[in-house]
């Protein structure tokens, strides 16, 4: 199946070509031709001054690989353009260092492509419930941290099931919002290049229990891999994740936010969206000045909701704002068959990407799935990604796959889907070169 987002005669529009290459051979993925990965992280216990991790590491996972430095280098390693993203306030600090070091690599080699990170900010929705907005008499001025009952008020209106006492208590104290969306325009007056995310809504995920211990857990996995009896005085390994979700209501409220922002800075955004694709529709739908370009990173949902809901809404707008362009240079004449005028400040809406990954499609209980997306998304809004760690064992190889995947599906080369997707990177994010 192929989709045409907008009428290819139009100077304004972009050409969507859905087919594939002449090359029936697919070439080996191994070979050594860069790559972008449109939606990758920093591994959570890598930290630079300032940032806080997402995580308390267990001892185990600390290795001397394990810095930013090393990252830079298999960076510039692999060749890869790399759009990182933050997930918290706590790690843009993180992502803000790893940039500086980019900058400074490229500096130094007097070479600008060496370059190659793209900066991503955002709260991801696992992490919304730690965020308060303030109400309109508190306005938008430093707010304080909620303690006390002001923190239990928030908790029991943003969480479902409403928590207990000593559930609350564990944890943090909610912060202002406003704090996050200062900080967040910030990075983005900073760093030109830089995108928001990730960012999102997801309806089924739970929070993590804040009794729950990664060291306890190595340790009770050590035990019982050596068959040694868990001591009677030691307290039953709590579950990682709670039975509590963020409401809809309040993940919206931040989302709204974030995409605020990045519409006022002209910047495109990866979202995270699970089991809630007419949410977040609705909620781009009704912006009346959208971010240029959303990215729905690891897409999971149907192939029809991507081509009959988001492309076809982009589809109506591109028409429309072509019908306004020929309207004007017709003196507001009408210049369809219909006989009407288009309105004067038809809402637009966002170029739609979609990017891919190993982890969420490319793996056999999504092959099906895998397949369809693939032929169904227009060829110059097709994105790969890894959503894992970036400089981690296997990561440089995880795009690859994907790539392999796509073009045994298309019937093309592996470096043609490669240069294909890396010029969706640089149109998606804005840059004229990586």
């Amino acid at each position: 199946m192929c989709v045409d987002i907008s009428d290819q005669a139009s100077a304004a529009s972009t050409n969507h070509h859905c087919e594939s290459n002449n090359t029936s051979s697919v070439t080996d993925s191994n070979e050594q031709s860069s790559f972008s990965d449109a939606h990758c992280h920093i591994f959570p216990y890598v930290t630079a001054p300032g940032a806080q991790s997402i995580m308390v590491p267990p001892p185990e996972a600390i290795s001397p690989s394990t810095t930013l430095e090393a990252i830079r280098d298999m960076v510039h390693r692999t060749q890869t353009a790399a759009a990182v993203m933050s997930t918290d306030l706590g790690d843009m600090a993180t992502v803000c260092a790893l940039q500086h070091l980019m900058q400074e690599s490229a500096a130094a080699a007097a070479d600008p492509s060496q370059a190659q990170i793209v900066p991503a900010f955002g709260v991801h929705p696992w992490y919304s419930y730690k965020y308060y907005i303030p109400t309109s008499e508190q306005g938008e001025a430093e707010a304080p941290a909620l303690t006390g009952a002001a923190k239990a008020a928030h908790y029991a209106a943003v969480l479902s099931p409403a928590p207990d006492a000593a559930f609350v208590a564990a944890l943090p104290d909610p912060v202002s919002f406003y704090t996050v969306l200062r900080q967040l325009e910030a990075h983005l007056v900073e760093f030109p290049e830089a995108i928001v995310g990730e960012c999102g809504l997801d309806k089924i995920f739970r929070i993590q229990n804040p009794f729950y211990s990664a060291t306890a857990a190595a340790v009770t996995t050590t035990d019982a891999t050596a068959g040694e009896k868990t001591p009677a005085d030691r307290q039953p390994q709590q579950p990682k994740l709670s039975r509590h979700v963020v409401k809809m209501s309040h993940q919206t409220a931040l989302l709204r936010l974030q995409l605020e922002v990045a519409a006022r800075h002209t910047r495109p955004v990866s979202l995270h969206c699970v089991k809630a694709p007419t949410a977040l529709l609705d909620l781009v739908r009704a912006m009346a000045v959208p971010p240029p370009a959303l990215c729905l990173h690891s897409y999971t949902g149907s192939v029809e909701y991507l081509v009959n809901n988001w492309y076809a809404a982009e589809r109506a707008s591109v028409k429309l704002q072509q019908k306004q362009q020929r309207e004007r240079e017709n003196k507001g004449k009408p210049v369809n068959d219909d006989d009407t005028v288009a309105p004067a400040s038809a809402p637009t809406f966002p170029r739609i990407y979609v990017s891919l990954s190993t982890i969420f499609n490319n793996d056999a209980r999504h092959a099906t799935t895998f397949k369809d997306l693939v032929q169904a998304i227009p060829s110059d809004r097709l994105l790969l990604e890894s959503d894992h760690y970036i400089g981690e064992h296997g990561w440089d190889q995880m795009n690859r796959a994907v790539a392999t995947s796509v073009a045994a599906i298309l019937g093309g080369t592996v470096p043609a889907v490669l240069d294909q997707t890396g010029e969706n990177f640089r149109q998606f994010c804005r840059v004229p070169r990586l």
